[in-house]
């Protein structure tokens, strides 16, 4: 039947990257493929000198335990966390959880390459840019390293085959990412500040990986991971006529910004196979819209979307409850737009979370309204913006939302949104679904469900 498998591209570029400039073997493991026990035992059976572990915000005592585990099983391996959060909180990882040797700072496949070399020379470590490590008590902090200016300079990231040997079964669907960076002014998103300014791979580039994909793979669906696909149009104007050139025939799905977008380049998206469009629409208030930096007018959103509508692009379209300034008749403002541009599937975030590096972060942190020591806690999941609002008035706001938009859909979107909860939840979560049909019928049922869409 085929897959489809979002993979975990970071780590996968690097596992490329080394394999090409070193001929190493890099084991790829992913949790979201085998359970933690087997892992662990994979992990010990090779024995490695080093293991790389992607951390980020809400799944940080997830890589931190991993890690704890791993060196305790392993004591001479060093165990190296990168990704969005430990870029950000370094310090605080390092000082707080012994086990982690190493932190890398921002992009990974230089600074990996530079310390294997140097552990393998037994060179000092004080040199290579990007790292951070703990010296007896104290926590040394390289030079920052500069980003990678020549993205088509990267091997393609390798992880297909990993997944055929996993499941036994071809890949479906695969995740590609053009870019790196967005130069979109969204105050709540750390990308800017991990990434720095965008830079892009060439047409050619991106039409080649696509092509093995296709022909060698027979990958039949794509999805663009880059933050703002469509941040230079005329790149995705030459990769859409390339594609329609040279027929290569595969679907495809990207996210954007709403002021990066116009009649013409949906247009030429469309013809080059897109299937679906994820904006951020966040609010249907224009004062909320300009506190987060969006950078756009509800009108403008409102004409982008039903352009997508009409070209029958699937429209995925994201809300944020919660924001500053929120109040009963912004949320109804928020509904009222919902109504309008009708989106085939969305997401409603129960809060404004504040991530590390984020503008929000950084303001409310001189208001005394964000703390770091917060992601220490193991009960929050994720730092939400609680000072105009409790808790329980958002999670109203959230369902209501989710109500509004679930009338919007049609039996068939209904059946199709249900099916991508199931395709994500866990295990658990799976066994307590089927014993509230057991025990409680359909209305047990779909209240479970109706949480699970909460959650996520």
């Amino acid at each position: 039947m085929g897959e489809t498998y979002h993979p975990p591209l970071g780590l996968c570029y690097i596992r490329s990257y080394l394999q090409w400039k070193k001929g190493m073997n890099v084991p790829l493991l992913d949790l979201n493929l085998m359970p933690t026990k087997k892992l662990l035992k994979e992990v010990v059976e090779s024995r490695p000198d080093i293991v790389g572990i992607t951390c980020f915000s809400p799944n940080r005592f997830s890589s931190l335990d991993i890690g704890r585990e791993i060196k305790e099983l392993l004591p001479e391996a060093m165990v190296i966390l990168g990704g969005i959060h430990v870029s950000f909180l370094y310090d605080q990882i390092l000082r707080n959880f012994d086990f982690v040797d190493m932190v890398v700072r921002g992009e990974g496949e230089e600074t990996l390459l530079e310390l294997v070399d140097s552990l393998k020379e037994g060179d000092a470590l004080d040199k290579i840019r990007g790292l951070a490590f703990r010296r007896f008590s104290d926590v040394v902090v390289n030079e920052k390293r500069e980003s990678i200016k020549d993205l088509d300079s990267l091997p393609f990231p390798t992880y297909i085959e990993h997944f055929v040997d996993f499941h036994g079964k071809r890949l479906r669907g695969a995740s590609i990412i053009t870019s790196r960076g967005c130069s979109g002014g969204c105050k709540f998103c750390s990308v800017p500040g991990y990434w720095g300014k965008p830079r892009f791979r060439s047409t050619e580039n991106i039409f080649e990986e696509m092509s093995i994909l296709v022909n060698q793979y027979h990958v039949e669906y794509v999805n663009f991971m880059d933050d703002t696909f469509t941040e230079d149009k005329e790149r995705v104007e030459n990769l859409c006529s390339l594609m329609k050139r040279k027929n290569l025939n595969i679907k495809w799905r990207a996210t954007a910004r709403v002021n990066t977008l116009d009649l013409e380049i949906l247009e030429i998206m469309k013809g080059a196979g897109c299937v679906e469009i994820s904006i951020g629409v966040e609010s249907g208030n224009q004062e909320i819209l300009n506190r987060l930096g969006k950078r756009t007018s509800v009108e403008k959103i409102k004409d982008i979307c039903k352009a997508i509508k009409e070209l029958k692009i699937r429209l995925h379209a994201n809300f944020i409850v919660g924001s500053p300034g929120e109040n009963e008749n912004t949320i109804e403002e928020t509904k009222k737009i919902m109504r309008v541009i009708q989106p085939d599937t969305f997401n409603v975030s129960q809060s404004l979370y504040l991530f590390p590096g984020t503008a929000l972060s950084k303001e409310f942190s001189k208001k005394g309204i964000y703390r770091e020591a917060f992601w220490l806690d193991r009960n929050v999941s994720a730092v939400k913006y609680l000072a105009e609002h409790e808790e329980y008035i958002l999670t109203r706001w959230q369902m209501e939302l989710i109500k509004t938009g679930w009338k919007l859909l049609s039996f068939k979107k209904r059946v199709r949104y249900i099916w991508g909860i199931l395709t994500w939840i866990k295990i658990s979560q799976v066994r307590k679904i089927l014993f509230n049909l057991l025990n409680g019928g359909i209305q047990k049922l779909k209240k479970t469900l109706f949480h699970l869409m909460l959650s996520n």
